[in-house]
C-alpha cells in the first residue's frame, strides 16, 4: 500500500491530505474530534463507500454525487456541495471528505 500524505499549513486550520491505496484505512484517523457531520463528494460507479466506516463513528453523513470529467470542475458543481453542506446545518468542526 502506497499512501502519500501532504500538510496543509493553515495555522489552526491545518489539515492533511492522504492519497492512495492506503488511504481508507486511515479515514477514521484523519477526522477531527469536533466533526459531527460529513459530506461526502464522490463519482457515480466508484467501488468505494466510506460511509459506514463514518457512520461507525456516530457522524451523520449526506453524499453529493458529482460527475466525471473536468467540465464537472465548475461554479455549477462547488454551489451544488455548498447547498447540501447548509441542508445538513454544517459548521467549522465537520468536514467534507473527497473520493475518487
Amino acid at each position: 500500500m502506497t499512501v502519500l500524505r501532504e500538510r496543509v499549513e493553515l495555522g489552526e486550520r491545518s489539515y492533511d491530505v492522504v492519497i492512495g491505496d492506503g488511504a481508507l484505512a486511515e479515514l477514521g484517523q484523519l477526522l477531527p474530534s469536533t466533526a459531527r457531520r460529513v459530506v461526502v463528494v464522490t463519482q457515480e460507479h466508484l467501488p468505494v463507500d466510506v460511509t459506514p466506516i463514518l457512520r461507525e463513528r456516530g457522524l451523520e453523513v449526506a453524499t453529493v454525487v458529482i460527475g466525471v470529467g473536468e467540465e464537472h470542475k465548475s461554479l455549477t458543481t462547488i454551489e451544488k456541495i455548498m447547498r447540501v453542506c447548509a441542508a445538513n446545518d454544517m459548521t467549522r468542526g465537520d468536514v467534507i471528505v473527497g473520493v475518487g
